[in-house]
């Protein structure tokens, strides 16, 4: 199988510094895209669709070796008239209508610790609730821009695109179409509003684009979105399972926890060195090529600076221990020294050290 990594940097442009140089990865970002494509090209082939400021980025910080299915610079062409700050992820969209044969998209945050062996005609990560705050008003919000008719069900769940496995080039370019169609679209219409472009709804614009227009359009031609995984009981990020990890809202949670970031990006380090020995240059060259040591300085306080909207479910202090035990890292078996009064992030574990785990 093909995997696909996209990367659009046109979002990340900035008028008072146009260049590769002002695009930046924290640690554990760098560490989880260097092993996401590690782990793809050791299951099939791995390609990285991007622009031509993404191809500089990519060779000054030695990601470029990765892709042996070759990097394109195709992204060049995604349309213009697309709003790049509302639409985040429009070169994305747009690299599924140029992929020619079936192909599975990884996000640059996601791994496949195993191939990806589709049960379905379409999978993608996981569902969501279109109860949610991001979702609920999407069909009075977007509805006009081409989605009225009785032909489109907007019952389906939403799909989180972390991972998503498409069957055929003739399904990816009809996805493409109607989500480049959508963006233009809507794109004008701020041209033609700019006081919309602050507005609550327009926020939600990408989501719509990205996590509930793929189960429509793929329902229109007879196919169902099948999950690969599920979101944890916190219902904000993938629960842990052994065939991939997705960071997702963990790259935030990250800032408040020192400990459990080091934990994450020393576990990627070793497994990197074991089994990747060809990138420890690139690890040296990040100096990423040793375990690294926490620095509480890095991180924020939870209480003080909420992490998403005032949100804190999942996130809990510890309060007693029955006994020597380590907290598990809620992507991947990455585990730190449990201590009274630690922080734990939501999908992480208290786990006894005499526990198999």
């Amino acid at each position: 199988m093909t995997y696909l990594h996209s990367f659009w940097t046109r979002p990340k442009q900035r008028p008072e510094a146009d260049g590769e140089k002002t695009i930046t990865l924290q640690d554990f970002e760098a560490l989880t895209w260097l092993v996401s494509a590690l782990q793809a090209r050791r299951h099939g082939r791995v390609k990285m669709l991007t622009d031509t400021r993404g191809l500089r980025f990519l060779q000054r910080t030695g990601l470029d070796w990765v892709y042996d299915g070759g990097v394109s610079t195709a992204l060049d062409d995604t349309p213009a008239d697309i709003h790049p700050g509302v639409f985040w992820t429009a070169g994305r969209m747009f690299a599924f209508g140029l992929m020619e044969e079936p192909f599975a998209s990884v996000d640059t945050d996601a791994i496949l610790w195993q191939p990806l062996r589709p049960a379905a005609p379409v999978m993608a990560l996981h569902y969501e609730d279109r109860r949610w705050v991001s979702y609920a008003s999407n069909r009075a919000d977007f509805g006009r821009f081409g989605f009225a008719g009785s032909g489109w069900n907007w019952r389906l769940q939403p799909v989180n695109l972390g991972i998503v496995a498409f069957p055929s080039p003739e399904v990816t370019r009809s996805f493409s179409r109607e989500a480049l169609r959508f963006m233009s679209e809507y794109s004008q219409w701020l041209r033609d509003h700019p006081e919309d472009v602050a507005l609550p709804r327009t926020r939600r614009a990408p989501l719509f684009l990205d996590q509930r227009l793929l189960p429509m359009c793929m329902a229109r031609l007879g196919l169902r979105v099948r999950p690969i995984g599920r979101l944890n009981q916190w219902k904000n990020g993938l629960a842990r399972n052994p065939l991939c990890s997705h960071l997702w809202l963990g790259k935030r949670n990250f800032l408040y926890s020192a400990a459990a970031r080091t934990a994450y990006v020393n576990y990627l380090i070793a497994h990197t060195l074991k089994e990747f020995p060809e990138a420890e240059p690139t690890l040296q060259r990040w100096k990423l090529a040793i375990p690294q040591a926490v620095n509480p300085r890095s991180e924020m306080d939870w209480r003080t600076r909420p992490p998403y909207r005032g949100k804190v479910e999942g996130f809990r202090l510890i309060e007693r221990l029955g006994g020597p035990s380590v907290v598990l890292d809620a992507h991947l078996p990455a585990v730190r020294t449990a201590e009274t009064g630690m922080l734990v992030l939501p999908g992480e574990e208290v786990v006894p050290v005499t526990s198999e785990r």
